[in-house]
């Protein structure tokens, strides 16, 4: 399987893999990763592979396994810490104040099945501090562990790092801004408004009128001006799609992005690339 996108540093060591981390984003539709060195936060390699359509859960693990069979770095058990961002079937963000660590099963009893296993991470970033808690399919905890045995293996939810992106581009805005981010068929909406979160939720969208329908429903309903209110699009979505043609329509300002991550250093390799499509690779090297 040829990857639609390989970049690659000329100060990446393929020796020195124990000095840098991997953050892996997978979903049904492909994965994509990046290597970071840990003591200066310089982006090294980036790599995206797009999966055919499957039809079932034993042949997205094909495509996976078929992806790891031929990419050696990918494979490899000795970076400093390995990161891998998986799809959520739920997701709760508590209060640190209200969380009891006795109780993560509870919390989201009613909105995840037993085939997933719940996942517990801090979000301590200012001003929000709470504890994210979401539900991963076991199977494909399973599968990385297996693939990983040796290696430091922590699993996250994909809103883990949209939040983390969220709140590193918006923690001293007063103004009101509605950032969303399109992963496979997943809308994540985010609203920031007077120094704080103020809404974050998931959406499943299979067509463009979706996503720019839960927009405006977003909009509507927290009274945001659409003359006046800002929204900026992550994720695979290109400038000239239907996603933004029908956006534009509705809402005044509309931004793809917001360039280069301030907090990565990255070489000329890097220049010219659309950054939001990984963007939540990105944020979590803050």
């Amino acid at each position: 399987m040829k990857p639609e996108i390989t970049l690659k540093s000329a100060l990446f060591e393929a020796e020195k893999l124990d000095q840098y981390a991997l953050y892996l984003s997978f979903e049904a539709a492909g994965l994509h990763y990046a290597v970071v060195r840990v003591q200066d936060r310089r982006l090294l390699y980036l790599q995206d592979y797009q999966f055919p359509t499957a039809s079932n859960a034993a042949e997205l693990f094909s495509w996976l396994q078929e992806v790891f069979n031929q990419d050696w770095y990918l494979k490899a058990n000795f970076w400093q810490s390995i990161n891998i961002l998986c799809h959520t079937e739920a997701f709760t963000l508590l209060p640190i104040s209200l969380y009891q660590s006795n109780r993560n099963a509870d919390y989201l009893q009613w909105i995840s099945s037993s085939e997933h296993a719940t996942t517990n991470s801090n979000l301590a970033m200012a001003p929000i501090k709470g504890q994210l808690l979401s539900s991963i399919r076991t199977d494909y905890i399973q599968w990385f562990k297996d693939m990983y045995p040796q290696g430091k293996v922590a699993f996250y939810p994909q809103i883990y790092a949209f939040l983390k992106h969220v709140i590193a581009h918006s923690e001293k805005l007063k103004k009101a801004y509605v950032y969303a981010e399109l992963i496979d068929n997943k809308l994540f909406v985010g609203v920031w408004r007077n120094l704080k979160l103020e809404l974050c939720n998931e959406y499943h969208c299979p067509t463009a009128q979706d996503v720019s329908y839960f927009i405006l429903l977003v909009m509507d309903e927290l009274r945001l001006d659409r003359e006046e209110c800002e929204v900026k699009l992550l994720g695979k979505i290109s400038p000239v799609s239907e996603v933004v043609r029908l956006l534009r329509t509705y809402i005044r300002h509309v931004t793809i992005g917001h360039g280069k991550p301030a907090w990565l250093e990255m070489g000329a390799e890097f220049d010219n690339q659309p950054y939001h499509y990984y963007a939540d690779l990105f944020a979590m090297a803050l």
